[in-house]
């Protein structure tokens, strides 16, 4: 199995363990909507004040126990793409009539990493935003409703309730360059960032390897839909200086004597799926001749038609991404308004739930049909907030 489908598997499985927090959090904002409602509770009551404090403390319990089972995956991710880096690498050694370290010496080498990993995670998971997003949106929420439970005022409230509780989700703090903080969504956060750190890992291991085969280069690994700050350096190779020059962010020359300068992000990191793999000039062959890596170019700017526009292979993975995310936050205000449409202007809002939900369900399988004969193949379960 390939590496990036082996990272995407695990966090796939990752993302819909807190997918399932977010099903259940979701569907019990909707219940604690229509208590408060029904029950006209005020934001100073004891009741009130006991309902919120239940909520959070049910979703801590839930949070504790998705976390429990995300740390024992991303161990197991671990083991897993470091067995598999290795094995690759030894077949390459002994092509080359190399004999590496075992692999318990490698899993050693890169094990800090994990540990950084790990580390990096749990202070994830310990600056959720959630409590003060919950708090402030339901008073505000009761606050209207309070002063016209009928009218304009309960309409208004309910709309802003579902749309910024859908909207932020399970957040957690980030903070800008000029230490500002703002939300951001737990599961892309999440998934962020052990893609970017399991990259770092393979790399890492990577860098082993070159060591011990004694490789004078590294050879940039390929993306079929690559992205434009990087599109002109995969499969070109690099001699060790030169490698080093363009890991540092500075102008790099490769073997055929072309420029490259990755201004953006460095090969492996912030999300690229890229890696520098060990190469020896006269015994290593490329991977891709000159001709086959113009053609994936090529192949990237086919100027495919959707909505009225010409796009390439990669803008529409990306559009295909944010579709999937709006289908998730979508399904989240259809959560909440399921368990409440029986209170006034609820079931208004959500059949236009339902029916965006539709709209964008077919948006996302015509644009998969337009990528299907490319081999990008659409993922329907990062679609969904559901319970399995």
């Amino acid at each position: 199995m390939q590496i990036d489908q082996i990272i995407d598997d695990w966090t796939d499985r990752i993302q819909d363990r807190i997918s399932n927090v977010e099903f259940h959090w979701f569907k019990r904002i909707g219940e604690t909507i229509k208590k408060i409602y029904e029950k006209k509770l005020d934001v100073l009551s004891l009741e009130y004040r006991e309902l919120i404090a239940t909520d959070l403390n049910k979703l801590r319990k839930l949070l504790r126990k998705a976390h429990i089972g995300n740390i024992k995956d991303i161990e197991s991710l671990f083991n897993e793409i470091t067995a598999t880096v290795y094995e690759q690498g030894s077949k390459a050694a002994g092509k080359k009539g190399a004999v590496l370290s075992g692999a318990a010496v490698y899993k050693r080498a890169v094990s800090p990493l994990l540990k950084r990993v790990m580390r990096n995670y749990n202070s994830m998971a310990k600056s959720t935003a959630t409590d003060k997003i919950y708090k402030d949106t339901m008073r505000k929420f009761v606050n209207k409703m309070t002063i016209d439970p009928e009218g304009l005022n309960m309409r208004n409230a309910m709309r802003e309730a579902v749309r910024e509780l859908s909207e932020r989700g399970l957040s957690i703090v980030h903070y800008d360059n000029g230490r500002h903080p703002y939300a951001r969504r737990l599961d892309s956060s999440v998934r962020v960032a052990i893609n970017g750190e399991m990259s770092q890992v393979i790399q890492e291991i990577e860098n082993k390897l070159a060591k011990e085969i004694q490789a004078d280069s590294f050879e940039v690994s390929i993306e079929f839909a690559p992205a434009p700050d990087q599109e002109l350096v995969q499969g070109k190779i690099f001699e060790l200086e030169e490698w080093e020059k363009l890991q540092a962010g500075e102008p790099a020359t490769d073997t055929d004597g072309e420029m490259h300068h990755l201004t953006h992000r460095i090969i492996g990191q912030y999300n690229c799926r890229h890696r520098g793999r060990p190469f020896i000039i006269g015994v290593s062959e490329p991977s891709h001749t000159k001709k086959e890596l113009q053609q994936i170019i090529n192949r990237n700017h086919s100027s495919i038609e959707y909505n009225g526009r010409k796009h390439t292979i990669y803008e529409l993975t990306q559009e295909q991404r944010q579709l999937e995310t709006e289908l998730r936050r979508e399904r989240k205000s259809y959560t909440i308004l399921t368990q409440c449409r029986t209170l006034p202007y609820a079931e208004e809002f959500y059949q236009q739930s339902k029916n965006r939900i539709k709209d964008l369900r077919s948006e996302y399988n015509r644009l998969g049909d337009i990528l299907a004969p490319f081999g990008i193949i659409k993922k329907p379960d990062r679609t969904y907030n559901y319970a399995n």
